[in-house]
């Protein structure tokens, strides 16, 4: 039996979340390992750690009131809010869930979520890395299309191994951290699935959104057009622990977030998690 830590649901602004989640990683060997469900408020756009912020269309964000921030993870754009249910596990130095192997590392992650969803009926799978790595081996991103390219520039417009999909549409979104303080594993859950919505984020020309939009739809789906009736984040996060617990022998014990803690992540909020200026691209932070 092995002890873990689980933070309530908790609803913030995107830059409380990633300064939480790295003032967590840096404080890993202090705690077991630990499970933070969240969700943003307001809304916003993250983009990976090399990510462009030209390949966003800023005034578009800007209009949508939609601030943007970079997270310490790869990966690509993703909008954050009431429409994904994120998921942070921590995981101190040493832990054998991390694996040594950056790829395999995933996999125990992407098992879990997809037995989850199967529970609901869904007729989820993780994606094998053969098959996430195909496209990449026929070509490369830079021989790709125009449209690959620009669907590429959304998280959920391209698969990675051990990611989750039903039916060919990809619901749950993977990236992880590691460091000699910890490792970090997130994961990103479509409730809903706004395609167009996306497709007006990034940055393309306007005779180019009807069909990346398209694209994006054929690619991703939220779980609200999965299923017969809605299902809510707590009964989610609620199947998701009751599988974990059973298959790693877990007890759960209640998380909170200090003081100490509250302070730390509001300092890193300020150093490092600030939204990005458009207007001075060079300034990106991370």
């Amino acid at each position: 039996m092995e002890t873990w830590l689980r933070l309530p649901l908790l609803r913030a602004p995107q830059g409380y979340h990633l300064a939480l989640a790295d003032a967590l990683l840096q404080t890993a060997a202090e705690r077991p390992p630990l499970l933070y469900w969240q969700v943003a408020e307001p809304a916003a756009v993250v983009i990976g750690i090399s990510q462009k912020l030209s390949e966003l269309d800023i005034a578009a964000c800007q209009r949508a009131g939609l601030a943007i921030y970079r997270r310490a993870a790869g990966g690509t754009a993703v909008l954050v809010g009431p429409d994904l249910l994120s998921l942070d596990v921590i995981l101190p130095p040493g832990h054998p869930l991390a694996g040594h192997d950056i790829v395999e590392a995933y996999r125990w992650f992407g098992d879990l979520w997809a037995e989850t969803l199967q529970e609901l009926g869904l007729a989820a799978r993780t994606i094998p890395p053969a098959e996430a790595h195909a496209p990449r081996t026929r070509q490369t991103l830079e021989q790709a299309s125009r449209l690959e390219h620009l669907l590429r520039q959304s998280c959920y417009g391209a698969v990675s191994p051990y990611e989750v999909s039903i039916h060919g549409h990809k619901v749950l979104g993977l990236d992880q951290v590691r460091r000699r303080v910890g490792f970090l594993f997130q994961g990103g859950l479509l409730l809903r699935w706004d395609a167009e919505r996306i497709a007006s984020l990034l940055a393309a020309e306007p005779d180019e959104r009807p069909a990346l939009a398209a694209g994006l739809s054929e690619r991703a789906a939220g779980l609200d057009t999965l299923l017969e009736l809605p299902i809510a984040p707590d009964e989610l996060i609620k199947r998701f622990e009751a599988r974990m617990q059973q298959r790693y022998a877990i007890v759960w014990q209640e998380g909170t977030v200090s003081a100490e803690l509250d302070a730390l992540t509001r300092t890193r909020e300020q150093e490092r998690y600030l939204p990005l200026l458009a207007e001075t691209p060079a300034n990106e932070r991370f």
